[in-house]
Formats: C-alpha cells, sequence, structure tokens
C-alpha cells in the first residue's frame, strides 16, 4: 500500500502465474532431490498458536477468521480501486534461491 497525497493507492503484488502449496512443494522436492509435502495446520490451531506469540485475542482470532475466509474462498482479489501488480520472478526462481541450490 502507497500513501500519497492523503489517498491510498492499494496494489495487489502477485507473482506472474498463480500457483498451489502443492505445486511450490513439488518445485521444492525438484530442486532439493527429496519429497516435501504439504502439512496443512487446523484453524483450531491458529488463535492458541499466535496468542502464544503474545498476539491478543482479538487480534489472533481475526487472523483465524482471515485464514478461514481465505480457505473457503471468501476472501480473494476483488479488483476495485486497486491495482493488480505481477512480478516476473517464478517460485523456482525464488526457491533456488531462497535455498542457494542453482
Amino acid at each position: 500500500m502507497m500513501m500519497w497525497s492523503n489517498q491510498f493507492l492499494l496494489w495487489g503484488l502477485r507473482g506472474p502465474v498463480e500457483v498451489k502449496p502443492s505445486e511450490v512443494a513439488a518445485a521444492l522436492s525438484k530442486i532439493l532431490g527429496r519429497p516435501v509435502n504439504v502439512a496443512e495446520a487446523p484453524l483450531s490451531a491458529v488463535v492458541p498458536t499466535f496468542t502464544s506469540f503474545g498476539v491478543s485475542q482479538n487480534v489472533a482470532e481475526l487472523f483465524r477468521e482471515l485464514y478461514e475466509g481465505v480457505a473457503n474462498g471468501k476472501v480473494a482479489w476483488q479488483g476495485g480501486s486497486a491495482e493488480l501488480q505481477r512480478g516476473s520472478t517464478t517460485v523456482d526462481q525464488t526457491l533456488r534461491a531462497l535455498t542457494g541450490k542453482p
């Protein structure tokens, strides 16, 4: 988000293509040469985990609601006044840079 002249300009930041968690795991498996699996934590773990980090109960519950909305498709890119910006770095390029594997 960028503030300019007392107005907010909203940007949606994305990579060049949409990817699923399973696709990220497959790319990382290929890079590391070993299996990588997606493990989804239950929504019931969000609040206790966040509060254990010192986040307030109210804020932790808001994060749980956000994650639930993303998981069930109720929270998604809506457009409106926000401008979608797509980067050019692929998941493979990012994972290789993070792991130091060429």
